[in-house]
């Protein structure tokens, strides 16, 4: 078609049941697949199903990404987790059923920074340490 598209390296992958998330040696989070969760559409049809990755623009400087049954996660360099979708995970932080673009989880940021974060079905396992110690080797 002509079109030139600018290629993405991925630093690594995960996939849930319904979306994959590419985090992009830019530091940028990627998704794509039949609910492409973090990407602003003006039309909800717009979202359900997409093969190229696009960018969540309101996301940069990640270290890792994650991904379960209908949410995604990612953990940016200050330590901050963010997540989006729908499900226990993300309904814990939202007070809602699901939220389309990523919000911080803010439960911990004022004592703790979160360290590593993993993704299984239903839910988001971190590992956080007090603010006095994220900096101690």
């Amino acid at each position: 078609d002509g079109v030139k598209r600018p290629e993405l390296v991925c630093a690594s992958v995960a996939c849930g049941a319904r979306t994959t998330i590419a985090l992009g040696d830019d530091g940028r989070a990627y998704t794509f697949g039949l609910r492409c969760l973090g990407r602003s559409f003006e039309r909800e049809e717009d979202a359900k199903a997409l093969a190229t990755p696009g960018v969540v623009e309101a996301l940069h400087d990640l270290v890792w990404v994650g991904a379960g049954e209908r949410h995604a996660a990612a953990l940016d360099d200050d330590g901050v987790l963010w997540l989006w979708g729908s499900g226990p995970a993300v309904a814990y932080r939202a007070r809602e059923a699901g939220v389309r673009l990523p919000i911080s989880y803010a439960l911990l940021e004022a004592t703790h920074r979160v360290v590593e974060a993993a993704c299984c079905w239903n839910s988001v396992v971190i590992c956080a340490v007090p603010w006095s110690c994220a900096d101690s080797p």
